[in-house]
């Protein structure tokens, strides 16, 4: 509302100029600073500081070193931390557990025990976002192999990105030279009491 001043301001400083053209230029540039006080005008300039949330997959799929691992990357991220940085850490795997309420502490370790039979990243996402303060900065680190059981996470990446918070990721994953997968497994739709059938697995 107080921009609505430009008007009676420029048809006076229209209506009544001052001899030279420097002083008509200063007195326009002060009438102009004083509405845009008046307006409390303020330019928020981009702020590296802000929160950073681990969310670390502790499920069977990791890799058997994982946990060390994902220490260490923690350890890094707390080392490279600027003044005003915080950090948190979340683990997942049937369960999700928060390890690490964002602060300025060093992270200590994997103390809860959150399953290792399921990978649900969703709910992990899901944690890491109600642990983001509203008004400040913040991204998500997601330490996985990319496999999840569950509900599809995409869903609370979109949340995530609603909020302007960036999620990035870094793999963890286990040597697949030699693994076995059994890519098929297929038997008759139905057999009579006593008849012999026959499987069909595909293996890879």
């Amino acid at each position: 509302v107080w921009l609505l001043l430009l008007i009676p301001v420029a048809a006076a400083w229209w209506a009544w100029p001052l001899p030279g053209r420097w002083l008509k230029a200063l007195r326009a540039v002060i009438f102009l600073l004083i509405i845009l006080a008046l307006a409390q005008l303020a330019i928020k300039l981009p702020d590296r500081a802000g929160t950073v949330i681990v969310v670390a997959d502790r499920s069977a799929s990791m890799p058997a070193n994982a946990a060390v691992s994902e220490k260490e990357i923690i350890g890094l991220l707390h080392k490279s931390m600027g003044p005003r940085d915080q950090l948190g850490v979340v683990s997942f795997g049937r369960d999700t557990a928060v390890e690490q309420s964002p602060q300025r502490g060093e992270f200590a370790g994997f103390t809860a025990q959150v399953g290792p039979d399921h990978s649900r990243l969703n709910a992990a996402i899901e944690s890491a976002l109600s642990l983001m303060p509203p008004d400040a900065g913040g991204r998500i680190l997601v330490l996985s192999d990319g496999k999840w059981t569950g509900k599809n996470p995409a869903a609370a990446a979109a949340r995530a990105a609603g909020r302007g918070v960036a999620i990035d990721y870094r793999p963890l994953t286990r040597p697949q030279v030699g693994d076995v997968a059994i890519q098929s497994f297929l038997t008759p739709p139905s057999v009579q009491a006593g008849q012999a059938f026959a499987w069909n697995v595909g293996v890879q």
